[in-house]
């Protein structure tokens, strides 16, 4: 799909491994873009699972910050009431 894909908008949720991982995406990004003559590029990383009570999810957005601040949007906050609603039979409107 990279191949075929001018622009990459990557989710990455913020815990270490999925720190790792996203490391892993951009070298291997880079290295088809090489080796394949491609141009597609990181246009952002967003993000997700973000829990400001929890300090790994504080440290792990710090350090994409470090990395890519200029690609890296908004982390997309977990919300619990989210997560609650199904146990408790409730739509996510409610």
């Amino acid at each position: 799909a990279i191949l075929y894909a001018d622009e990459i908008i990557i989710p990455a949720s913020t815990d270490v491994l999925a720190l790792i991982g996203l490391r892993n995406m951009m070298r291997a990004i880079e290295k088809i873009n090489n080796v394949f003559k491609h141009k597609a590029k990181v246009s952002m990383i967003i993000p997700t699972m973000f829990d400001a009570r929890n300090k790994i999810c504080k440290d792990v957005l710090k350090s994409m910050k470090q990395e890519w601040g200029e690609i890296l949007a908004d982390p997309i906050r977990v919300n619990s009431k989210l997560k609650e609603s199904p146990g408790s039979g409730k739509s996510i409107f409610y």
